[in-house]
């Protein structure tokens, strides 16, 4: 090598400890950055000009490109989490829902207005003719039946909003999809002409993550940088193609999140917010379809078994076959309603049996203590759904727990420590020095070579 080659060796020894310098700023300047990955030059030693014996091996270091010190597996790992996280998430907040709106146990619960009906009842019996205690009875009935309906009404909505908000999200998952699909192009392109694409990468990276946890889609990254994201083996983002979702109403009401290029074929949702949505909105084990049901059991049996002790007796003025809860087309949780309008419309007793009989009044009041009344039923649903709420937020605290080991994983070999940078940076700027005295010493080589020789014996 000649001496002007020692000189590129130097020079680029130079270079080379300014990239590396460069790259742990960047590094520092993005410490706050959300979804950053640290970099680090990738070097290699160029090969040395000249051919003899007395060549070094190598011409000084190259910077070959910036490299992303990101974990393909812990990437996966959290994306995973992620989605199992928003699943068991979408679950728990259902519940969550479902179980103040049913109030149990409260003085404003189902159960503590079926426990005021029956007591009235039971007053009533104590004095069959009392006109005050036959009030009483329809204040207590009112009050139920209003309970049941809003209730009823309340879950519907509470229904109604996690239908809508599948469309939101399928809406959500079709716009990252989108912005997966544009950053793959740029990444491509980046990555055939040579240009650092890291930034890009971070952003995809952080796209999917989002992707994950909407649709739980499985990601696989190609050797060019892109990544194809699937939902049940079909891809929703392939390199610049995407294919988007749609949502459509079964007769049931229920949202079906399907492909818009398959209509009417349903995506193979297995975990994320969607299949967290799907799941609670089940037509037959939902959440939401099994309170409903609930309540629709509750007002029948309410209804049904009332009637049939109501109608059997008479008023005080002796009409008989009365009903006293009317129940309109539709869900008996809905329509559910009083049908006396005053005392006089109260059956306490049995036909032709005198004013003073209270057996229908006191046959009434003990449905309260019925394995199959009223009572029964609601209590039956309220415990089964504290047990699907308990299991509900295990899962998801647990769910929420693998997701932070996950980050917390991640997070150890990509994100920026200030610790290793400022020790990379210290490095870097000792290379750079020891370089840049490479080239001062070449400096004074070629001085007394070009300045000073032939001087001597002057």
């Amino acid at each position: 090598m000649s001496t002007f080659g020692t000189l590129g060796t130097g020079l680029a020894a130079l270079g080379a400890a300014r990239a590396g310098i460069d790259t742990a700023a960047n590094n520092l300047a993005n410490i706050d950055t959300a979804g950053y990955t640290r970099q680090r030059v990738a070097t290699a030693a160029a090969p040395a000009a000249g051919i003899s014996a007395a060549t070094p091996a190598s011409g000084g270091p190259a910077v070959t490109g910036i490299s992303r010190l990101a974990d393909a597996q812990a990437d996966a790992l959290v994306r995973t989490s992620g989605a199992d996280a928003a699943f068991t998430g979408v679950r728990a907040e259902a519940y969550t829902e479902i179980e103040a709106i049913l109030g149990e146990p409260g003085e404003l619960g189902l159960q503590a207005g079926l426990a005021d009906f029956w007591a009235a009842w039971q007053d009533l019996s104590n004095d069959p003719g009392d006109a005050g205690r036959a009030s009483l009875v329809l204040s207590a009935a009112g009050p139920l039946a209003s309970t049941i309906r809003s209730g009823y009404a309340s879950v519907s909505a509470a229904r109604d909003a996690a239908a809508a908000r599948t469309s939101s999200a399928v809406e959500q998952a079709n716009s990252v999809a989108s912005r997966v699909a544009d950053l793959n192009i740029s990444i491509q392109a980046a990555t055939a002409s040579g240009t650092n694409a890291a930034g890009l990468m971070d952003q995809r990276d952080a796209a999917l993550e989002q992707l994950s946890a909407l649709t739980g889609a499985k990601v696989r990254l190609a050797a060019d940088g892109t990544a194809t994201a699937s939902i049940g083996g079909i891809p929703l983002v392939e390199a610049g193609t995407v294919r988007p979702l749609a949502v459509s109403v079964l007769a049931d009401r229920t949202p079906q999140v399907e492909w818009a290029h398959r209509p009417g074929t349903a995506a193979e949702l297995g975990s994320g917010e969607l299949a967290g949505l799907r799941s609670v909105l089940d037509p037959a084990s939902g959440a939401f379809a099994q309170t409903l049901g609930a309540y629709d059991a509750v007002a029948s049996a309410l209804a049904t078994q009332t009637n049939a002790i109501h109608a059997s007796g008479s008023t005080t003025v002796g009409t008989s076959g009365l009903d006293f809860f009317a129940i309109g087309p539709g869900s008996p949780g809905a329509t559910l309603a009083v049908v006396p309008t005053g005392p006089q419309g109260v059956a306490t007793g049995a036909p032709g049996a005198g004013a003073y009989d209270a057996s229908v009044a006191d046959a009434i009041s003990l449905l309260g203590g019925s394995t199959s009344g009223p009572d029964a039923l609601w209590r039956s649903a309220v415990v089964a759904t504290g047990s699907l709420a308990a299991t509900a937020a295990t899962a998801a605290d647990t769910a929420a727990a693998i997701q932070d080991r996950a980050k917390a994983s991640q997070l150890g070999g990509s994100a920026v420590s200030v610790d290793e940078e400022n020790v990379a940076l210290l490095a870097y700027q000792r290379s750079y020095q020891a370089a840049a005295r490479v080239i001062t010493a070449v400096d004074e080589v070629l001085d007394v070579l070009i300045n000073r020789t032939g001087t001597v014996g002057r």
